[in-house]
């Protein structure tokens, strides 16, 4: 009885061996091992300059049949919006950035029920406003010149003295503007600056314009019937000269009567006929000449007396106009 219970113990010991003995590598206790679902995507992270251009990722796949791109903003682009291979390259193109501020955008790629995320950034564009001249010189006279910017975004003129004109007071990219600088009436020479300012920087023209005088009148001479001549020097321009004269004032102005002329004068001798002079008369009369710093009249004063064949009827009844050679 003994001996057939020992041996009832043994088949039971195999028994249980054969079932429970012995491990496996199959973690499903079976014999189908399947790996686990996955998608990576590397880089996780694409950085862009301001221009833009084109960069790379990898989509690599475990165990997922499908996948698809999605959630990325209008300036982005990607050459592929889905895909069934294990390993596939896409290529993601950033349009510029002709904002003043960074920007981001995800591409997020999905499926089999997993997702991956990649951050796309882009830097703003470094605005280094820059112009085709810093300084400029201008004559008496004034005048204009025209000025190139190069610049990423928008500018604008800020500051310029009353005495500069610009064409435009603002604009975006690369562009160009006018300065006008009026004729200095002021005596000496004078500065400026022009300022213009981009979004993040800013950029600075020095104009300079060269200083007036009023005219110089030399060499005055005048005849008894009222020829005269004399030399003109002036910057800036003269824009009037002639003879003013009077029958009492010993030293005639332009308030007295006078023979006048308009024109540009910078250095000339000029001739010219006071006519309409009364006969028989003494007049007193002095050359002059206006520019826009002042009125300048000859050193001397010239005193003729009429003759007989000199027309005219009244003193201060205005001649006709002077004439230059």
């Amino acid at each position: 009885m003994k001996k057939a219970f020992y041996i009832l113990s043994l088949l039971v010991i195999a028994v249980l061996t054969s079932c429970g003995g012995g491990g496996s590598d199959d973690p499903s206790g079976g014999g189908g091992y399947t790996s686990k679902s996955m998608i990576s995507v590397n880089p996780t992270s694409i950085m862009f300059e301001s221009e833009g251009g084109s960069k790379t990722f990898t989509v690599t796949c475990t165990n997922v049949s499908s996948w698809t791109i999605s959630g990325y903003e209008s300036w982005v682009h990607v050459n592929v919006t889905a895909g069934s291979s294990n390993s596939e390259t896409v290529t993601v193109t950033v349009d510029a950035n002709t904002s003043s501020s960074s920007r981001t955008s995800k591409i997020i790629v999905s499926g089999g029920g997993l997702s991956k995320e990649i951050t796309i950034t882009q830097n703003p564009p470094t605005d280094d406003i820059s112009v085709s001249s810093s300084s400029m010189t201008f004559g008496v006279d004034g005048g204009e010149k025209t000025v190139s910017i190069t610049c990423k975004l928008d500018w604008n003129i800020t500051d310029y003295p009353s005495w500069v004109k610009v064409s435009s007071s603002s604009g975006t990219g690369n562009s160009s503007f006018t300065i006008t600088v009026l004729p200095n009436d002021t005596g000496t020479s004078r500065t400026g600056t022009i300022t213009i300012k981009g979004t993040t920087s800013s950029v600075t023209i020095s104009i300079t314009q060269e200083g007036g005088t009023a005219p110089t009148v030399n060499n005055f001479s005048v005849s008894s019937s009222g020829s005269y001549s004399f030399s003109i020097t002036a910057s800036p321009a003269a824009t009037e000269y002639g003879v003013c004269y009077s029958t009492s004032n010993q030293t005639p102005t332009v308030d007295d009567s006078k023979a006048s002329t308009s024109g540009q004068i910078t250095n000339q001798t000029v001739t010219g006929q006071v006519s309409e002079l009364a006969s028989k008369t003494i007049y007193y009369c002095r050359a002059y000449a206006k520019n826009a710093v002042g009125t300048t009249y000859s050193s001397n004063v010239v005193t003729i007396t009429t003759t007989n064949e000199t027309p005219g009827s009244d003193d201060n009844i205005p001649p006709s106009a002077a004439k230059k050679q």
